[in-house]
């Protein structure tokens, strides 16, 4: 988070003042849930849609560097437009392939069954 701070000050001519959209999800409906994710995205990105894409993408590119990892499962809630970046973009190695998971709590809402 550190470095993704001091890139957006560095993009905002080294003001410190900046912009970051801000969300949340919970598992279940109504906030009733234990289970959530806040999240914050820097808005030089573009439009929302764009926005989840590259923030996604850009995660997977630095999860070797900065956390060791690759993210061989995503799980996703439906939106393929993410996954289809992250799958494209071949972001570990041409023959390491990204998995999809689909998030029963999304497909249950989709398919009115509450969530």
């Amino acid at each position: 988070m550190k470095k993704a701070v001091e890139e957006k000050v560095e993009m905002n001519n080294s003001n410190r003042d900046i912009t970051a959209a801000f969300d949340g999800s919970w598992q279940k409906r109504d906030h009733a849930s234990l289970n959530g994710v806040i999240s914050a995205i820097s808005l030089e990105i573009g439009f929302s849609g764009g926005m989840e894409s590259a923030g996604i993408l850009k995660t997977f590119q630095h999860s070797e560097i900065s956390r060791n990892v690759k993210y061989a499962n995503y799980l996703g809630d439906g939106d393929s437009k993410a996954f289809n970046t992250v799958s494209e973009g071949k972001v570990y190695r041409n023959d390491f392939e990204v998995k999809k998971l689909e998030c029963l709590a999304h497909i249950q809402k989709r398919m009115g069954g509450g969530g």
